[in-house]
């Protein structure tokens, strides 16, 4: 899928963001958020058109996804695409790369408060060196998170039970993290593709945000 079969207008290599969004809102997309480096469109209740600039651990993740397949990942619908050339106000990138996938739902509930546990279940794997292999994973994470309180002790294992798939994924996540790269759990990286937790944008460069260039972009998106 090409850009100009997106907006049906051709020779956007050289439009802005704005000019691109504004396509878009004419063609009824419809924008559901950004990030630093990052917007999402949509105009289906089925998939979504995620657009980045100059995000290479987003691409690793891509990579990653295509090497090791998981319910627990989005579904990838089409080959990154790259306009090239793209200029934003003024402010000229080498290019604007943009992916199709399926589109999930935001969490709700007890969904957001059982991605707060992740990150303390994960910790704890590497704590007392779990291994997935071991017949009663299970059974060890929760007798070693009993540790953390009266609210692990009453509802430890029904956590540890709705969220045991993804956090196998993320074990294997941070063991056989690319170069440059570590792990970001925050909420908005998560989503649902009906009761299956989904990550969608979990990788960070080790160096940190180029906050110079995300506040560059900020300034420039008009969002």
């Amino acid at each position: 899928m090409r850009i100009n079969e997106l907006v049906g207008v051709k020779h956007l290599g050289k439009a802005s963001v704005t000019d691109i969004l504004d396509q878009l809102s004419n063609s009824n997309w419809k924008h559901l958020g950004s990030g630093g480096r990052a917007f999402v469109v949509s105009r289906s209740t089925d998939k979504v058109v995620k657009f980045w600039i100059q995000d290479e651990a987003y691409e690793r993740f891509l990579n990653y996804i295509a090497a090791h397949p998981s319910e627990h990942f989005p579904r990838i619908l089409s080959t990154p695409r790259t306009i090239k050339n793209f200029s934003n106000s003024g402010h000229q990138y080498p290019m604007l790369k943009y992916v199709v996938i399926e589109r999930l739902q935001p969490l709700e509930g007890r969904q957001a408060y059982d991605v707060e546990s992740l990150g303390n279940l994960l910790r704890e794997v590497f704590n007392i060196r779990l291994s997935l292999t071991d017949t009663d994973f299970e059974a060890k994470l929760f007798q070693a998170m009993q540790r953390h309180g009266e609210w692990w002790e009453e509802n430890g294992q029904e956590v540890i039970a709705r969220c045991l798939g993804m956090l196998r994924v993320l074990v294997e996540l941070k063991r056989n993290l690319p170069n440059n790269t570590q792990l970001d759990l925050y909420r908005d990286n998560f989503m649902m593709r009906g009761s299956t937790m989904v990550l969608t944008d979990p990788f960070i460069d080790t160096n940190g945000p180029n906050n110079d260039l995300e506040q560059e972009i900020k300034n420039n998106l008009d969002f």
